[in-house]
């Protein structure tokens, strides 16, 4: 399934919310209440409210928050894919409601990031300029570039651009911020699928002809390339292992380590 266009996370949310909150609910319910956070006059310029609530259907079926079911929204118990530990709907709605927002926010983080690799993998160039870069040179780099089977274009950079500031992974200096001459882009939450993409770029930068690779070694090199500390490195690297995507790890001997790049490349953290 294509997406054919981002939805506001903020409005995946509340859906998630709303549908749990009633178990299941049809179209038109659905539309209701999803009316009262459309801004109704900028609508009108672009799209109309039924046809921000047929985006926000379509975006909660493809990141597999709700069942694909043609006549009733209810929220999924379990995600389907065999390699990744993706959240459902139903995990979302019982983090919310349990008070705990940041990770019911991240949950949501992390499934756009993963059934949107082109997004994840501007994200990461922007995060290896390490300060900040211009959006001058993202359409520099991105401008008619294929990237996961996503060609990019002066329409769609934009709108990944801001998507990605709407899922709070980026941040934005306008001219006349602290000194900005133009537009800048800088990382405002390193993602733990974005840390799984430059680990697999890092690994196979640094494996050695057994295919594996020191611990210690690849998190001095992410402490001195990207500034990541080893503190951060520690908690992002075990998430990763014991629970996000514990096949793509094959423990070695001496502190070292293996990953699976046959999986890596199922699940789009590398081409």
């Amino acid at each position: 399934m294509v997406r054919r266009a981002f939805s506001d996370p903020l409005l995946i949310l509340q859906s998630i919310i709303y549908i749990g909150a009633n178990n299941e609910v049809s179209k038109n319910q659905l539309f209701a209440y999803l009316s009262q956070f459309a801004d109704k006059v900028k609508s009108e310029k672009k799209k109309t409210i039924s046809g921000i609530t047929d985006d926000v259907l379509f975006n909660l079926r493809v990141l597999q928050f709700v069942l694909d079911d043609p006549y009733t929204i209810s929220l999924t118990t379990s995600t389907k894919n065999p390699h990744i530990n993706l959240y459902s709907g139903k995990q979302v709605y019982l983090s919310h409601t349990n008070q705990d927002k940041q990770e019911s926010w991240q949950m949501i983080q992390t499934n756009s990031l993963f059934f949107s690799p082109e997004i994840r993998e501007l994200a990461t160039f922007i995060l290896k300029k390490m300060n900040s870069v211009a959006l001058w040179d993202i359409g520099s780099q991105f401008n008619g570039k294929t990237v996961f089977g996503h060609k990019f274009n002066s329409f769609t950079i934009p709108t990944t651009l801001s998507q990605l500031e709407r899922l709070e992974i980026i941040k934005k200096s306008k001219p006349g911020e602290q000194v900005v001459s133009e537009i800048q882009y800088s990382i405002k939450y390193l993602h733990i699928l974005i840390f799984a993409q430059l680990l697999v770029e890092e690994f196979n930068n640094l494996k050695q002809i057994d295919d594996t690779v020191s611990y210690t070694r690849i998190k001095e090199h992410f402490a001195l390339k990207y500034n990541i500390n080893y503190s951060e490195f520690d908690e992002k690297f075990s998430v990763l292992k014991t629970t996000l995507i514990p096949n793509l790890f094959v423990t070695g001997s001496y502190e070292k380590f293996s990953l699976r790049l046959d999986i890596a490349k199922e699940l789009n953290l590398y081409e």
